[in-house]
């Protein structure tokens, strides 16, 4: 009765693991650096937000020299704008340069925004044994000493002949993206129609949902990378029968219910499971906009925390009922997910059988399939 409470404390733990360590109290950070030979007027704007407010600090260049300083809780992405009038509200209209930002020292050299490149090196009393770097942005190496650690990345530069050392390079750490909505469909033998056996997992609609919360991976180079990942996802299935699944037995099993004395409005099968998909992205180069289409696929993978029936009726009000319901220990198949910037479509197979111990549903599996949001 209790296996899918042992397996989320599990898999609830396991995720924190992977997820890197994350400091929350406010901690210096310096961004300075050289671009170009710019003087007054010309200025250099940054913005980023912090607790819900956007900060924007303006500071003017000398012989392209230039320094700020401030705190941060977390790193948090950021955008640099070189204003050669020195007026802020040119800044549409500006050189821009994205980064993130950092408990840090960061330093940026170039002649223009649009070729300089970026070195984080973290304060010892930030970086320690038990924490790496809290930015989830791509390390070229890892330098240690006896008395500290430094993390150095390198990103937002351009993939040419002077950058040619800065990959492969590892990346990783805390996210939320890759969050995908859309349809399920369950597939007998390969058809969409349920035979007889199945006939009990009719359903009005289903529906697939999920996101990733950590990773760690290797960039190849500016247009490929690969990655493994960490997140959740559910399945739910509408059931248009008027039945009960049986708990504690295997195979599954069930009790037609007579509509006459308990008729269920909602009768809803839900599967939760930590999903590691493993992943490999292809992206083109950067169009006018900066902007990029993006190819992945990979194998999805993912361990059964728990199964839930939801119940609705007039007779009995709302019931809720939890089990493994002989639904598969772990899932597998590929996925593609194809998508411009940040916005794509998804489609995800699993050729595991749905339900594991049962012959009578040997052969019936599940496909998804919709919107996905992030890369």
């Amino acid at each position: 009765m209790k296996t899918f409470t042992l397996r989320f404390i599990l898999s609830v733990a396991l995720l924190c693991t992977l997820l890197t360590g994350t400091s929350w109290a406010q901690q210096p950070f310096t961004l300075k650096g050289k671009i170009g030979q710019y003087n007054a007027p010309a200025k250099l704007f940054l913005q980023y937000t912090e607790d819900g407010k956007q900060i924007t600090e303006a500071i003017p260049l000398t012989d392209g020299k230039f320094e700020f300083k401030g705190t941060l809780k977390n790193a948090t992405p950021a955008n640099l704008y070189l204003v050669t009038s020195g007026n802020e509200a040119d800044i549409k209209n500006a050189e821009s340069f994205d980064l993130i930002i950092n408990p840090a020292s960061i330093t940026l050299k170039g002649s223009a925004l649009e070729n300089v490149s970026v070195q984080y090196t973290h304060r010892p009393k930030i970086v320690t044994a038990q924490s790496s770097s809290s930015v989830t942005g791509e390390t070229v190496d890892t330098k240690a000493s006896s008395q500290s650690k430094s993390v150095t990345l390198e990103v937002g530069t351009k993939d040419d002949k002077d950058d040619s050392d800065k990959f492969p390079r590892a990346f990783g750490g805390i996210t939320f993206t890759r969050l995908d909505w859309g349809l399920s469909r369950l597939l007998d033998d390969g058809k969409f129609s349920l035979s007889d056996d199945n006939q009990f997992m009719k359903y009005k609609k289903a529906s697939n949902f999920g996101f990733d919360l950590a990773q760690f991976g290797l960039r190849v180079s500016d247009n490929f990378k690969t990655y493994i990942s960490a997140g959740f996802e559910w399945n739910y299935l509408r059931l248009k029968q008027n039945i009960l699944l049986k708990q504690d037995v295997s195979p599954i099993a069930y009790e037609q219910i007579d509509p006459n004395e308990v008729e269920y409005t909602k009768n809803i099968l839900t599967s939760t499971y930590l999903r590691l998909p493993l992943t490999f992205e292809w992206r083109s180069d950067k169009n006018s906009k900066g902007e990029r289409v993006k190819v992945a696929f990979g194998a999805m993978t993912g361990v059964l925390l728990k199964g839930t029936q939801r119940l609705k009726s007039k007779e009995q009000g709302k019931q809720k009922f939890k089990d493994n319901y002989s639904l598969a220990s772990f899932q597998y198949g590929p996925f593609l997910r194809i998508g411009y910037d940040d916005l794509g479509i998804f489609a995800k197979y699993y050729v595991n059988d749905f339900f594991e111990n049962s012959p009578a549903q040997k052969g019936l599996s599940n496909l998804a399939f919709g919107l996905t949001l992030g890369f």
